[in-house]
């Protein structure tokens, strides 16, 4: 966004009046995403929010982040520093911006974390226990088979361990990005 003052009422004052204006706009914005991800988080499957997560990380995620970072350091060089909230508008609205974009990381780690969790309906992880109920299914649906094959055993132990190996590693990637973003975003919050 780029801001145009008027040369007459070219001051720091209007300047950081119109870009309060355009960070509440932002902090607004940011609102409605983060309630159409937790719409979506919790209307889908963890697949879902979890694969979710992993595009939104690239694409907007850290942008946004390093948005706001920079604009932290500009603010910084015009007396907009995170100490100045209090004082002057600018700061406050970058802070509740900043706060508001953590808000949005707590409920992608939640969704990340849904995504580990690879389990049954009562959210065990217990890979054992996950093969054990995913061979009396088969073996309840194939009752009139008189055995059920051993190879079939074999496949399905081999795909629950590789999807369950697969999301640990995904999430592995994808948490520490998360968290140290968040971690970050805690110095504009005043009761930390």
């Amino acid at each position: 966004a780029t801001i145009v003052v008027g040369k007459d009422n070219d001051s720091m004052a209007e300047r950081e009046k119109a870009v309060v204006s355009i960070i509440e706009s932002g902090t607004k914005i940011l609102g409605s995403v983060r309630d159409s991800f937790k719409s979506f988080a919790y209307n889908t499957i963890d697949d879902q929010s979890g694969t979710m997560v992993c595009q939104l990380l690239p694409d907007r995620v850290v942008p946004t982040y390093i948005l706001i970072e920079t604009t932290t350091t500009l603010f910084a060089l015009f007396g907009w520093g995170k100490r100045k909230r209090k004082t002057k508008p600018a700061a406050a609205a970058l802070a509740e911006l900043a706060l508001s974009f953590r808000d949005l990381l707590s409920d992608l780690m939640h969704a990340t974390s849904l995504f580990r969790a690879f389990g049954d309906e009562n959210n065990s992880t217990d890979v054992e226990l996950l093969i054990k109920n995913a061979l009396d299914s088969i073996i309840d649906r194939q009752a009139d088979v008189a055995a059920t094959h051993c190879e079939d055993h074999a496949s399905v132990r081999r795909a629950i361990n590789e999807v369950s190996v697969s999301r640990s590693m995904t999430t592995d990637r994808v948490d520490p990005f998360l968290v140290e973003m968040w971690e970050n975003l805690g110095s504009f919050d005043e009761t930390e």
